[in-house]
């Protein structure tokens, strides 16, 4: 839902930068041309690609390389006793 808004975002700036009226019918891949763009959500998907190979690719110490390996540990949430299938007791 993010990479949506940050899209519509986007393509009202190329809009207005384009100075493109809104009576002005141009289907967005038109406008991605028009201006040599590439949606966003693919951009997002590159740049997070190019982040982890080159996090992949430092030494073992690296704090970001940590990153990537981390588990946090704690406890888990305890389930509730409706969704375990058992009544509740009713105290008096």
């Amino acid at each position: 839902m993010c990479i949506k808004r940050i899209q519509v975002f986007i393509n009202r700036c190329l809009r207005r930068i384009l100075r493109i009226k809104w009576t002005d019918k141009i289907s967005n891949e038109s406008l991605w041309e028009r201006t040599r763009q590439i949606p966003a959500g693919d951009e997002i998907g590159r740049r997070r690609w190019r982040w982890i190979g080159h996090t992949l690719r430092k030494p073992c110490g690296s704090i970001t390389k940590n990153v990537l390996d981390w588990n946090p540990q704690g406890k888990d949430q305890e389930e509730d006793p409706e969704e375990r299938g058992e009544e509740s007791e009713t105290r008096m």
